[in-house]
């Protein structure tokens, strides 16, 4: 039979704070963003008629 620890014994798993969580959702998001820049950045210089 496997040992199974009571609620008692257990740790307690902490909240993690809200800014990790919000950094943790929005991070990918951020690094899409940055990798995407260059071509949204000529895309914005074709659109304005900036060809170099």
């Amino acid at each position: 039979m496997l040992f199974e620890p009571s609620h008692e014994t257990a740790a307690p798993i902490g909240n993690p704070p809200k800014r990790l969580l919000m950094m943790a959702i929005l991070a990918p998001f951020g690094v899409i963003a940055l990798l995407a820049s260059p071509l949204l950045i000529d895309a914005f210089r074709h659109v304005g008629g900036f060809f170099n």
